[in-house]
């Protein structure tokens, strides 16, 4: 059955946009009856549109705005301050009652009474005056209106608006679903990667005719004749795949432009959105800011835009809100009454930069740095130790909030760890600089395509992994006399300064061997918000430009992974998120890899469940903490492996095909090799009659799968076994 609200929705959601900038304008010009009745005229075609669906209550409240919108449009009364915040309020109620019927409930619109009352209590107040002033002449509200839009019947009047504005530009322009775009896109740059392999076939084609020929004729020069006209033939077919993928390159590329120019959008259209929340945090707070936006010709890719205006939004707000001082702090501080609050957008080479800076009270890394100690976000340590720079990115930290009062506009211990989690998903970073009682200054930087990303190929212990080129400062290839050891720790200097080199290997959890024995060392040099590091790889493959995936299921579970991607030769990828690098370098002593004593190995842990995707998921956890891990689809599996080798702790299933879990866990203990080995029983039987039979057959922990958290979970694992 087709979406009875398939094009009311495309329609409502392009009038809503243009009535906020309206209104935004009209706030401006309160007293420009060209903007009085272009507000006047979205109200009444939303009206109609609404009616047409069966929305009554967007209908209902798009009537309401008309009436006040009214009594400015016939030029009795010029628009208050007051009255704009209230159409706006009402606006954002309708938007939110739109936003329901997006997204497929009709049924779940906001009630809308309280803002309905609003408006008819300030049109009454309007209507009252204006008798008072006026108590002879009779209303010309109607005669004035049948001037301008002629008027018979609420049903005529939605056949009749639409073709007054839009007409023009309907057959100019066609509606495409940003999905439909977003799959289109994917298409486009799957072919440029197919080109890519194509290319790379051609190129070891012509190598191969090449060797091919100087050995046959080396061994065969009596057969001459033959031979070239061979090769002649080979060469023929090698060149026209050449120009047939040079036509499909050209062919891609234009294909590619053509679309990414159809996506891409003028940052202005955004321009209401965030002014808009300035606004609205203003007339909340009482506070006076200035709102400037710079760059706002540049055309970007609309789902950037889509993805990171909400980040945005949230660092506008707290500009607002823990920013900019109140009237009189600004005062006594020899400051502007208003604040100032600039939003920048800025093209270098193939990233954008949004920079968010207000002129407020400043970041003081001194509170921010008692706050995080004693919201145990940070260590005594780690508070001594962190410079003041650094000490801003503490704000990053889930639960950190410096408010003093709980409030709707304060927060509630969340928010700019949600804006960096998006920022980092879009393979971008997110910069703080700020000075106490001046200023502060967030700096956002992006790929200006979401899914075409350039990465560094890098090879670890038989896997290729890749790593954001945006973070990559340099790459060496180190001999033994050129690393140096400062309490235990080795150390190279790039530029002068000491940075620490440590194994990717071990931060990974993966084989070392290989890097213990060499005597060269291939190193690249990240950098992060906390300094720079050196990781040890096995090998610099170069850099590359991938088109991204997002990791689904299980895969998204793995440790130190944000993305995958397929390279030139068809093989798949994983893209290394650089912050949960940095994260656990912090915790991680670095390894010796000239020093050739032998390592304390990691503990063995063996999984038994009959569900691969179970297993698959627990090995990615426990294999990302360092441990080693041995799978077992059954119990029977599970007694042959307990035979053969040794574990230092058994993790089982309950409900498998034979022996069950409770049974096995009862087997093992009766058995002379793993009668102490600890067992945690990892099941989906909550009910407490089950528990106390794991723990009665010799479980050391019972976990239910349905209460599954994976820090809890690791952190049971480890009070078992220590690393």
């Amino acid at each position: 059955m087709e979406d009875p609200y398939k094009y009311f929705k495309i329609e409502a959601s392009e009038i809503m946009i243009n009535l906020t900038k309206s209104l935004l304008g009209l706030d401006k010009k309160p007293d420009d009856q060209n903007l009085i009745k272009e507000i006047f005229r979205y109200a009444h075609t939303l009206k109609g549109a609404s009616k047409v669906v069966r929305l009554p209550q967007i209908s209902k409240l798009a009537h309401k705005m008309e009436d006040l919108l009214s009594t400015f449009r016939d030029q009795r009364k010029i628009a208050s301050h007051d009255d704009i915040t209230l159409l706006l309020d009402a606006s954002t109620v309708m938007n939110n009652m739109v936003e329901a019927v997006k997204k497929g409930k009709p049924d779940n619109i906001v009630d809308c009474e309280a803002i309905l009352k609003k408006l008819e209590k300030r049109d009454n107040i309007l209507l009252n005056k204006e008798k008072e002033e006026t108590p002879n002449q009779e209303n010309p509200s109607l005669n004035e209106c049948s001037e301008n839009v002629s008027i018979t019947s609420v049903d005529n009047i939605q056949e009749n608006s639409s073709t007054s504005s839009d007409s023009s530009s309907i057959s100019e322009t066609i509606r495409i679903s940003l999905d439909s775009m977003t799959k289109l896109t994917n298409l486009s740059n799957e072919i440029l990667i197919n080109n890519l392999r194509l290319k790379n076939l051609s190129e070891n084609l012509w190598r191969f005719t090449r060797h091919l020929r100087k050995d046959i004729f080396l061994k065969n020069s009596n057969k001459q004749n033959l031979n070239e006209d061979y090769y002649k033939k080979l060469e023929q077919v090698v060149n026209e795949i050449e120009q047939g993928v040079n036509r499909d390159s050209f062919y891609s590329a234009e294909m590619n432009d053509i679309i990414m120019n159809t996506r891409l959008i003028a940052v202005i259209n955004y321009a209401y959105y965030f002014e808009k929340a300035i606004r609205d945090l203003c007339v909340e707070t009482g506070q006076k800011v200035d709102f400037m936006m710079q760059g706002s010709d540049l055309l970007l890719d609309r789902s950037v835009l889509e993805h990171i205006k909400e980040p945005i939004y949230h660092i506008l707000r707290n500009g607002v809100i823990h920013g900019i001082e109140s009237i009189t702090e600004r005062i006594d501080k020899g400051k502007n009454p208003s604040g100032y609050v600039v939003l920048k957008f800025k093209k270098i080479d193939e990233f954008i930069h949004i920079s968010c800076m207000d002129d407020g009270r400043g970041l003081n890394p001194k509170k921010i740095k008692e706050l995080s100690l004693k919201k145990k976000l940070i260590d005594q340590k780690t508070c001594d130790e962190i410079s003041d720079e650094n000490a801003l990115y503490l704000i990053l930290k889930s639960g950190f909030s410096s408010a003093s009062n709980l409030t709707e506009l304060a927060g509630r211990g969340v928010g700019m760890d949600i804006v960096k989690s998006k920022i980092v998903e879009l393979g971008g970073n997110l910069n703080i600089d700020s000075k106490v009682d001046q200023y502060t200054k967030f700096t956002i930087t992006l790929p200006l395509i979401m899914n075409i990303f350039d990465v560094f190929l890098i090879s670890v212990s038989g896997h290729k992994l890749l790593l954001p080129v945006n973070k990559v400062v340099t790459t060496q290839i180190l001999k033994e006399n050129e690393i140096f050891f400062e309490t235990g720790k080795r150390i190279i200097l790039y530029n002068d300064s000491p940075i620490s080199i440590l194994n990717l290997s071990d931060i990974l959890g993966l084989d070392t061997e290989k890097n213990i024995r060499n005597k060269k060392l291939k190193v690249i040099i990240l950098k992060d918000n906390l300094g720079m590091v050196g990781l040890v790889v096995d090998d610099l493959l170069g850099k590359k430009t991938v088109l991204l995936r997002k990791l689904e299921g299980s895969l998204k579970n793995i440790n130190f992974v944000n993305f995958a991607a397929i390279l030139e030769n068809g093989d798949p990828a994983f893209v290394l998120d650089i912050s949960d690098i940095f994260e656990k370098i912090k915790g991680l002593k670095e390894s010796l890899p000239f020093e050739e004593a032998p390592e304390r190995p990691s503990p063995s842990i063996l999984v038994v469940d009959d569900s691969l995707t179970t297993r698959s998921l627990i090995k990615g956890i426990l294999e990302g903490e360092g441990y080693k891990v041995q799978l077992a689809q059954s119990a029977e599996d599970a007694l042959a492996l307990i035979e053969k080798m040794r574990f230092d702790l058994i993790l089982t299933d309950v409900e498998m095909p034979g022996i069950n879990g409770f049974e096995l866990s009862h087997k093992i203990r009766q058995g002379k090799s793993h009668k102490d080995t600890p067992i945690v029983i990892l099941t989906s039987l909550p009910s407490d009659s089950d528990k106390r039979r794991g723990i009665s057959v010799g479980a050391n922990a019972y976990i239910v799968k349905g209460s599954f958290e994976q820090q809890s979970f690791l952190e049971t694992i480890e009070s078992f076994v220590y690393i």
